[in-house]
């Protein structure tokens, strides 16, 4: 389904004016000089020194051919499938550099860009392991592990592991400092006892705090928090546009009997790359393959629609309004047919947002709107489904 509007093409046009300035190297520089003024307005706290030691993953080891091979041919029926609105620019401008390789199955080839993620853009649009955000002007990759330390500080504050930081307090000129790794310490303790390789890094390349459980980037606390939320509400779960499938990860970590990711071809490429290394073959429910009652299932927009599937619970974090909204009221049409609750996580600074796409059904029924916690200027709400 193909949407072309204003709101799109100017989309569209400002991908174009970025692909050009990042050829150039100046697009970072000029992005540092007009938004560096603004940019603490992100963190949570911002009276904290953070400790940390800053690590980089290595020693990334692809697939095997057979499961390589599996996961390619699982996505080549519909690998022509065109995405909608931005993603459609995202797609052609970075993401599809793989196809040759998957028309004519060079695993070798496909193995090396899914392990080494910093050297193409295949994860441009979902994570910030893309050729093309390396940059050392970069506003969030300067303050990547800063902006990962305040994540995990406001992460353990919903936990109840740390108290609320209260600025009125906040009496002395001298910051308190902050052991990053301490905290990181009581959060793995709580939620996912006795996990040593807990932040698995099948990448080389990935950017983030250094700690005994691996390497912790950005979206690592974001993606815990979203995890413990969505496990409370049910153990059949199902992600529209779930990125690199983090909280998959950490969902069935917390015990998700299902969980259903639903994506574009290449990012579901990623993902079942991901997934495939923490959890095996067996747990995988690969795209076209027949439905089980367990384990992790990766599908297209394509068979999504097709499938007669439900779940307790149907989760979209920062993308459903990024997909037109002819696309957007589509997802929403079948989400009320076979789901229990819908919870999304989304800001509202694109064309339309998840509450307007919501007026058109009345059989589903707002249960709260609230900020996020984890991301600042982003909207939690969760709906039931009568």
């Amino acid at each position: 389904m193909l949407e072309i509007n204003s709101y799109s093409i100017d989309i569209i046009m400002r991908y174009k004016l970025k692909k050009f300035l990042v050829k150039l190297r100046l697009y970072f520089l000029l992005d540092l000089l007009r938004k560096s003024r603004f940019f603490s307005h992100r963190f949570h706290h911002q009276y904290f020194n953070y400790n940390f030691r800053r690590g980089v993953s290595k020693n990334a080891k692809p697939l095997s051919d057979e499961l390589l091979n599996d996961l390619v041919c699982s996505l080549k029926a519909d690998i022509e499938m065109m995405p909608t609105s931005q993603w459609k620019q995202i797609y052609r401008e970075f993401q599809n550099e793989i196809l040759p390789y998957m028309e004519n199955n060079d695993l070798y080839k496909i193995g090396q860009m899914l392990i080494n993620p910093t050297k193409n853009n295949l994860m441009y649009g979902f994570d910030n392991m893309a050729k093309d955000l390396q940059s050392p002007f970069r506003l969030e990759t300067i303050f990547e592990c800063k902006t990962t330390s305040d994540y995990f500080l406001e992460l353990a504050s919903f936990l109840e592991i740390e108290k609320m930081h209260n600025p009125e307090q906040i009496v002395s000129p001298i910051r308190r400092d902050i052991e990053i790794n301490e905290v990181v310490e009581k959060i793995a303790s709580l939620i996912f006892p006795d996990k040593d390789d807990l932040f698995f890094n099948p990448f080389n390349g990935e950017i983030g705090i250094e700690t005994r459980f691996g390497i912790a980037s950005i979206r690592v606390p974001a993606s815990i928090y979203q995890s413990v939320l969505s496990t409370k509400l049910g153990d059949n779960i199902c992600e529209i546009g779930p990125g690199l499938g983090r909280s998959a990860y950490f969902s069935t970590l917390l015990g998700a009997n299902k969980y259903t990711l639903v994506d574009i071809p290449i990012p579901s490429l990623v993902q079942g790359h991901f997934l495939m290394q923490a959890f095996g073959r067996e747990n995988m429910i690969l795209n076209g393959e027949k439905a089980r009652d367990k384990g992790i299932h990766l599908m297209t927009p394509m068979n999504f629609f097709r499938s007669t599937d439900s779940y307790d619970l149907v989760v979209n974090v920062d993308s459903l309004t990024e997909i037109g909204s002819e696309s957007a009221s589509e997802y929403i049409k079948e989400i009320s047919k076979r789901s229990k609750l819908f919870l999304s996580i989304n800001h509202e600074r694109n064309e339309f947002t998840v509450s307007d796409l919501i007026r058109d059904f009345s059989q589903i029924k707002k249960i709260y709107r609230k900020k996020s916690w984890m991301r600042k200027g982003y909207v939690e709400e969760l709906y039931k489904i009568m």
